[in-house]
């Protein structure tokens, strides 16, 4: 249901109901002009001008009060300031996760003790984990625009019928096809998660991968890949993938 929309110049409130034969966005009325089913936020031009505090008068004759400073925050901390992607800043991020998570895989494996478990070396397979650097570009874009499918509000044109860039199909291929080049020599077991977490700490990202216990399995003759992936977003938001 829609409740409200705007653009530029105004904002108007959907006073329209739904009835039994006429349900979605398709049946509704769109002429925002008729006031009988959409009431607009501001009616005068000179509301529109107070709004931003540049303290004219209105049609009336009246002087508008200055607003310019009325939407100021007593605790300017809690601002809410946009901030463009930072690619550099990911970019080092990304490195150092992954150089952390390498380093930490091989001291908790080298410590492994009692329960029938044994110290092991860990060797990394760089060339298996720069494909899942591929895989996990796959899988941030499959996260974006992955699909309800059911739902009586997931039609057109909420629901788009246009076909996605990525499919769930494609990237399970892919990762058959990454499974066969790691088996290329001898018959071998191959166990992998993919992990996906907003940045907040690195130790949150740390238990998460211990906690899964795939860095206590196979012994000193097993071969890991990892990789860590950092897609950033505006305003500091970040998305950590590691495999």
């Amino acid at each position: 249901k829609v409740h409200m929309v705007f653009n530029a110049e105004n904002v108007w409130a959907n006073l329209q109901r739904e009835s039994r034969d006429a349900q979605g966005v398709a049946a509704m009325s769109w002429d925002l002009s008729d006031q009988r089913r959409w009431k607009p936020l501001f009616r005068r031009a000179g509301e529109l001008r107070r709004l931003s505090g540049a303290g004219q008068a209105s049609p009336e004759g009246e002087e508008a009060a200055d607003f310019s400073r009325s939407w100021q925050l007593e605790e300017p901390s809690e601002a809410l300031k946009y901030q463009p992607v930072d690619v550099g800043q990911a970019s080092k991020l990304e490195s150092m996760l992954q150089n952390q998570l390498e380093q930490d895989i091989i001291g908790h494996r080298a410590g492994l003790k009692g329960e029938g478990l044994e110290n092991y070396s860990t060797s990394f397979n760089h060339v298996i984990g720069e494909k899942l650097g591929q895989l996990l570009e796959k899988l941030e874009m499959f996260s974006k625009c992955s699909r309800r499918h059911g739902g009586v509000q997931s039609v057109f044109p909420l629901r788009s019928s246009a076909v996605p860039p990525i499919t769930r199909e494609a990237i399970e291929e892919q990762m058959n096809d990454i499974e066969n080049d790691f088996r290329m020599v001898g018959r071998r077991t191959i166990f992998g998660v993919p992990f996906n977490e907003p940045y907040k700490d690195y130790s949150l990202i740390w238990d998460t991968v211990k906690q899964s216990r795939i860095v206590e399995l196979g012994g000193d003759r097993a071969d890991y890949a990892l990789k860590v992936k950092v897609f950033p977003y505006a305003s500091g938001v970040l998305s950590i993938w590691v495999f």
